[in-house]
């Protein structure tokens, strides 16, 4: 065996490696109060990543960069979306 020469492809399938996973849970739950026969308010909770685990963006894939197998960013944290509705 013989070492590659730096910056040669070599005899790897395509997309062999993967970057990280994703573990990212949505719940939302709302809640319906009547007001009278025809009015009623609609209170809604969303949570996008519930459970703020860390989700980092796909590590550096260019050889030549100071980057290379390195994950720089993650995605948004845990996002909370209120809303009210009233139905008339």
């Amino acid at each position: 065996f013989a070492p590659e020469t730096h910056g040669v492809i070599g005899n790897a399938g395509e997309d062999f490696f993967h970057g990280p996973g994703i573990n990212n849970w949505t719940f939302g739950m709302y809640k319906d109060t009547k007001i009278t026969e025809t009015t009623k308010v609609e209170l809604r909770f969303e949570f996008f990543n519930f459970f703020n685990h860390t989700q980092f963006t796909n590590v550096g894939g260019d050889i030549n960069s100071s980057t290379f197998g390195r994950a720089t960013s993650a995605r948004d944290p845990r996002l909370i979306q209120l809303a009210a509705k009233f139905y008339f």
